[in-house]
């Protein structure tokens, strides 16, 4: 047929340009919820009145076949009458959206007005793969009322549910192509084959849904929330709902699925109602044409915004005598004036059958009689398939050519009172001339042409000149193609990776408060977000296209579903049922708020991104060692440290005066948050805070903890455990997360509340300086405008160890009045000799030497030296080695390999590992035993059983010959020899530390051997017992390490080790093998008593370290053995100076 049409361009097509246009008053979005008073689907025969039996009142033909595919056009898609709810008639496939969710689904409905669902949601777009036809393409259906495409996820849909709409399976096999030849498209299964993620082969296919729980409660809440569908008068059953079917592929189709057939929409009479809503999608309440042609004259009286109102003549059928004007109801409305068609013509200097072409206007309302009016009413038709109206004007007739000849006024004319009708000599004019040209509808009996139908077009004048007007619908070469401004569009959904985000509404970002309740938040001035997880959002991605968006730090979903974008960039979500409503600024609900708008930039800074500590304090290792302050932020006073006041409280006060110890408390280390992608899982440690004692070596456990008082928390006090215990109701130590709120200084130093946690390691409140001037409780459901107090915590300038200059040797000595007294080396073997300490008061003989070479093996970063001690060291100098000629400092034959050299002597060691007792009173002794430092390794020679001549190996015996060089032979370097030395690890017994007593004291330290860690309680220390060093230890079992209560005290245990001094020189350490007094009489030390020799005839009085004698005699030789107890014991000779010696 060969229609006059408004023809609706591509952009408003895209705004879905016949039903309702929906939206929710106050906002700034405007979209399609699918509920109003839209235009509903519509049906061709008698029901409709744009139908005269099968074909149209206006005498144009019409079918609802399909033979080919358009992919311009909008078809409706007709299922099967196996529907198991059939009536008899006709089921089309329409896209139904829940306005509180915005999910679609899919549904089967009549195809009749009385099925309350919208007509744009029954019409699709369907597009083929194969441009040119061939067999082989896929089909895609995309809705006019959503916009949407037919398209499943296929990572989440199940099969035999009601799976709302989503990005993924979207190309489907129907037919083998878009054109059937002659034939018209019969039913036909949808399916769609594809691979799943592990890449097997999946088909999918659409089936009515059964009635489950899952279902009948989607189809419950579409009653309300959506079209409130009817299938024969009755509400929609659960069953017209599609279900998705998913199997595995075969070879050929399924055929248990929905069989469909695209059909025409049989257009219809549209109401103002129809019309404005269906034109009404800016939301402006008016519409405005638009010619597409340019230059034509009179364009100017169409593009103007109208609406669209009852008919200027009510009941026109009555008015006018006949229900063949019935639906000529409505007239176009801009402002005052009304679109009409003028009495005048283009051309008014030629008769009217010579230039018929009336103009088109926007002017008052005609007065006069009705059929005056009549030439401002108009009936629309509106073809859903091709999207196009078919406007009519009810009277657009002309005067004759008598008339005009006689200069009869329009008024006057038959046109102005009757319908004219081409051909005709009207009733009113006998004896006159007939109509040459019919521009009325009253074309009845009129045979060069079949359709009864005057509409818009345009027509070229004599002068050329292209103008709008009116012309009978059968006359070819006058179609004018016009469009409707609308700004409206259709929801654009967005996908998201997995990622970090920030969201803001306007300027205000969406963050937890430190109770996790979310609320609208600008970072203030000493505010760094980018350290603070709680003002981050993780967007996990979910199937293809949905989202999950979860706070990062507390781990709360607060949507889940499809996001959109406007066109402004901005994101918003449909979500009414579980909107979390903003007041003063908090949300009501853990939700995203419905339809507002957001921005959602991504997180980039790397801490953010990287850190598994982000926005919480990590003290990181070797907490025993580290002494931590708590900084004041505070804007108006700098400097400001947390102390602990006289009595027991915590104060800010002027000055570094308290140090803090960290202990993590019990299963103190938590995952937390949400993790997506890449991101590392957050994590952060709970702590015990311990006020650190008066010195370094006293453990006082004075720790943290909250006060109860009347059942209510209160401040936070110091005190000891046994104070804790004491309390009504008993005390816990408080335990704090150490979280990241606020900044300060130039530099941007990260500062962080006190956040305690309650023995499940959840945050339970905050310490807060804010409602008094000590430390205090304060909740956690802070709101914006209240301030926190924060702390930097920095690492204390604490030294819990002493360090030595390189390359000095070192005389250890305690002090005993004002007397010293040396470590050194006492008598034993040339390979072997334990450690001695001098006596107070007694002269050392000549030759004797407690100087020691000190080696530093490692510094523990910087906090904990460890050093190795020698004596009697010699050094070999790098140089070359060759089997023939030895050692020498240059290669002297061309073919000697470089020899890397060493130090030898008797380095000290904690002989608590050797196989031998070697012990003093139950304690282990030290010895010096012999052996290698060469590249950094050490090389202990007969470690276990130094004396033991049977198993010992000794230096020599690893040297080459003199004529050689008298170096040790390199086999024994060598690692892939099976001679080669075994190298000792580093650490206890070999290596020793100076653990210092006092903050401020360098001088005095004890000497460390043996610790569970760096910084402990635990381990062993160099002690004195009866005049012989030996090793003080203490061992816990069972506890976590030192801060807590042991059986004895540890001050006790730490305390009886020795505290010492040192001096450091330049002096070459030797052996002190045995010792002289000042003439020739010599003392020597053997087992079980001493050797004196050069004393004949003198008395020898032994006496022990309390000065009670164990034996006297006169010896009656040179050599004299005097049997005495094992220990250190005091030697005087007649006429001597004493000396002191340890028995063996």
């Amino acid at each position: 047929m060969n229609k006059k049409f408004f023809t609706l361009m591509a952009a408003a097509l895209v705004t879905g340009s016949v039903a309702a246009q929906n939206y929710d008053a106050g906002t700034d979005f405007e979209y399609r919820l699918g509920a109003g008073d839209y235009t509903k689907i519509v049906t061709g025969g008698s029901t409709n009145p744009a139908f005269n039996g099968a074909n149209l009142v206006t005498g144009a033909t019409f079918s609802k076949d399909v033979k080919k595919i358009n992919s311009n056009y909008w078809y409706q898609l007709e299922v099967s009458g196996n529907t198991g709810f059939n009536t008899g008639a006709a089921f089309v496939l329409i896209q139904e959206r829940n306005r509180e969710t915005g999910k679609i689904y899919l549904r089967i409905v009549e195809k009749l007005g009385t099925s309350s669902a919208p007509l744009t949601a029954s019409l699709w777009k369907i597009k083929y793969s194969e441009e040119d036809g061939v067999s082989g393409g896929k089909f895609t259906f995309v809705n006019k009322e959503t916009g949407y495409e037919l398209s499943y996820d296929q990572i989440l849909a199940v099969t035999g549910n009601v799976e709302e709409l989503g990005k993924g399976v979207a190309d489907w096999n129907w037919y083998i192509n878009n054109d059937n030849g002659d034939d018209a498209m019969d039913f036909s299964t949808l399916y769609s084959v594809y691979a799943n993620k592990e890449g097997k082969k999946k088909v999918m296919y659409l089936k009515t849904a059964t009635a489950t729980d899952a279902s009948e409660a989607i189809n419950t809440a579409l009653v309300t929330e959506g079209y409130n569908c009817q299938i024969d008068g009755n509400a929609a059953p659960a069953t017209s709902l599609v279900a998705v079917t998913i199997a595995d592929a075969t070879a050929s189709a399924p055929t248990d699925g929905l069989k469909i057939k695209p059909v025409v929409a049989a257009p219809f009479f549209m109401t103002k109602e129809d019309f404005n809503n269906r034109l009404d999608s800016d939301g402006k309440g008016n519409f405005k044409f638009t010619v597409e042609e340019e230059n034509v004259v009179g364009a100017d009286a169409l593009e103007q915004e109208f609406v669209a109102v009852d008919g200027l003549v009510s009941t026109p059928e009555t008015a006018f005598g006949s229900d063949d004007y019935k639906y000529f109801n409505l007239s176009f409305k801009a402002g005052a004036n009304y679109l009409q068609i003028s009495t005048e013509r283009y051309e008014e200097n030629k008769l009217p059958s010579v230039s018929p072409s009336v103009k088109v206007i926007a002017a008052a309302a005609p007065t006069g009689g009705n059929y005056l009016k009549a030439r401002a009413m108009f009936r629309a038709t509106y073809f859903p398939t091709e999207d196009r109206v078919f406007i009519e004007p009810l009277n657009a007739g002309i005067m004759t050519d008598e008339e005009y000849n006689k200069k009869t006024a329009f008024a006057d004319c038959v046109a102005a009172k009757e319908f004219t009708q081409k051909g005709v000599v009207s009733a009113l004019n006998a004896g006159g001339t007939q109509l040459t040209s019919a521009n009325s509808v009253k074309n009845a009996g009129v045979d060069d042409y079949t359709e009864k139908s005057v509409s818009f077009t345009t027509v070229k004048l004599s002068d050329g000149s292209k103008v709008i007007t009116v012309a009978p619908a059968s006359k070819d070469g006058f179609a004018v193609t016009t469009s409707i401004e609308q700004s409206f569009s259709y929801l654009k959904r967005v996908a998201f990776d997995s990622d970090l985000k920030t969201i803001k509404v306007g300027d205000e970002y969406i963050v937890c408060n430190f109770n996790g309740k979310m609320q609208l938040d600008v970072p203030t001035d000493n505010q760094d977000y980018n350290n603070m997880p709680a003002t981050m959002w993780t967007i996990e991605k979910k199937g293809n296209e949905q989202v999950i968006v979860k706070n990062r730090e507390f781990g709360k979903t607060v949507f889940e579903g499809q996001l959109y974008v406007d066109t402004d960039g901005k994101y918003f979500a449909i979500n009414k049922t579980e909107a979390g409503d903003l007041t003063d600024g908090l949300f009501a609900g853990a939700k995203l708020n419905n339809r507002v708008a957001y921005t959602i930039d991504p997180v980039t800074a790397t801490n953010a991104l990287t850190k598994a500590d982000h926005g919480y304090y990590d003290a990181g290792d070797n907490l025993l060692v580290k002494k931590f302050t708590f900084e004041l932020n505070d804007n108006l006073v700098d400097g400001h440290f947390l102390n602990l006041t006289n009595d027991k409280f915590f104060v800010p006060t002027k000055g570094e005066k308290s140090h803090y110890e960290f202990v993590e408390a019990a299963d103190g280390a938590v995952t937390f948050g949400s993790q997506v992608a890449e991101l590392p899982a957050l994590s952060r440690k709970a702590y015990n805070v311990k006020v650190l004692d008066e010195t370094l070596v006293d453990n006082d456990k004075t720790w943290i903890y909250q006060v109860i008082e009347n059942g209510k928390p209160t401040y936070y006090k110091a005190m000891t455990e046994a104070e804790a215990d004491a309390a009504t109701p008993k005390l816990k130590k408080a335990r704090f997360f150490f979280k990241s709120d606020e900044v300060m200084g130039e530099n941007k130093t990260e500062t962080y509340v006190l956040i305690k946690a309650d023995n499940d390691n959840k945050s339970e409140s905050q310490a807060s300086l804010e409602s008094t001037s000590k430390l205090a409780y304060d909740d956690l459901n802070n709101i914006p405008s209240e301030p926190s107090t924060t702390f930097a915590i920095k690492l204390a300038d604490v030294q819990l160890y002493r360090d030595l200059t390189a390359e000095k040797t070192v005389k250890f000595f305690l002090k005993r009045g004002a007397a010293n007294e040396y470590l050194y080396e006492g008598n034993g073997t040339e390979t072997f000799g334990f450690l001695g300490l001098t006596s107070e008061g007694v002269h050392q003989a000549e030759g004797y030497n407690p100087s020691m070479a000190s080696f530093k093996v490692s510094d523990n970063g910087g906090i904990m030296p460890e050093f190795l001690f020698a004596v009697d060291t010699a050094t070999v100098k790098d140089g070359f080695y060759c089997p023939i000629h030895g050692y020498e400092l240059t290669d002297p034959c061309g073919h000697a390999e470089e020899y890397k050299g060493y130090m030898t002597g008797r380095f000290l060691v904690n002989m608590k590992n050797s196989t031998k007792d070697y012990k003093f009173e139950s304690y282990d002794r030290l010895g010096f035993i012999e052996g290698i430092l060469r590249d950094g390794k050490l090389y202990i020679l007969s470690e276990y059983d130094p004396l033991n001549e049977k198993t010992a190996l000794t230096l020599d015996e690893l040297k080459v010959a003199e004529e050689k060089g008298g170096v040790i032979d390199p086999v024994y370097f060598d690692t892939e020899d099976d001679m080669s030395l075994t190298p000792a690890v580093m650490g206890s017994p070999y290596t020793f530390s100076l653990r210092l007593i006092d903050r401020e004291d360098e001088e005095n330290f004890f000497i460390e051997s043996e610790r569970t860690a760096v910084g402990s309680f635990n381990g062993g220390w160099i002690k004195v017992q009866n005049g012989c060093p030996v090793i003080a230890r203490h061992n816990t079992v069972g506890t976590s390490e030192d801060h807590d209560d042991h059986t004895g005290s540890i001050d006790e245990i730490m305390r009886d080790a020795q505290i010492f001094s040192l001096s450091e020189g330049d002096d070459v350490p030797t052996s002190n093998e045995a010792i002289d007094a000042e003439s020739t009489v010599k003392v020597v030390a053997v087992n079980g008593g001493i050797q004196v020799l050069n004393a004949a005839g003198k008395t020898v009085t032994v006496t022990n370290v309390l000065g009670q004698t164990v034996a006297s005699t006169v010896v009656s030789s040179d050599n004299a053995t005097i049997a005495t107890p094992a220990g250190v014991v005091v030697v005087a000779v007649e006429g001597e100076a004493a000396v002191k010696a340890i028995v063996k």
